[in-house]
């Protein structure tokens, strides 16, 4: 073994003592839940309940929205988290892409949230 091989193996060997920095693990639906609880102050037993006031909607269609969005959960998960039809979680996703193309404070609500799970 010549020296430039002697010096790039015990440069290998130092760097084997520096594992590479994981990725940050994905925010799971119930951080998201919580996330999104906190933030409009209300709480999980609403989020998830029957009442369809409009102070609980936007939170829910948001939740829906994050879940399907940035968990990939499928729409029958996501209606099994939320006791609704299939239905109703097309819609709720479908609700929020409108309402954020149209209304600025609901476009800068959601993306504070997406902003918020990319910290976590």
């Amino acid at each position: 073994m010549n020296d430039i091989e002697r010096r790039l193996t015990a440069l290998e060997r130092r760097l084997d003592l520096y594992p590479a920095h994981p990725a940050p693990a994905a925010a799971t639906a119930s951080q998201i839940l919580n996330l999104v609880c906190t933030y409009f102050g209300v709480s999980r037993g609403d989020l998830l309940g029957p009442c369809r006031s409009a102070e609980l909607v936007w939170p829910r269609h948001c939740s829906i929205y994050l879940l399907r969005i940035h968990q990939k959960l499928t729409y029958k998960h996501i209606a099994k988290i939320f006791r609704r039809d299939l239905g109703a979680v097309h819609h709720s996703v479908r609700s929020v892409e409108n309402r954020v193309a149209t209304d600025r404070l609901r476009a800068a609500q959601l993306q504070h949230l997406i902003e918020s799970l990319k910290l976590e």
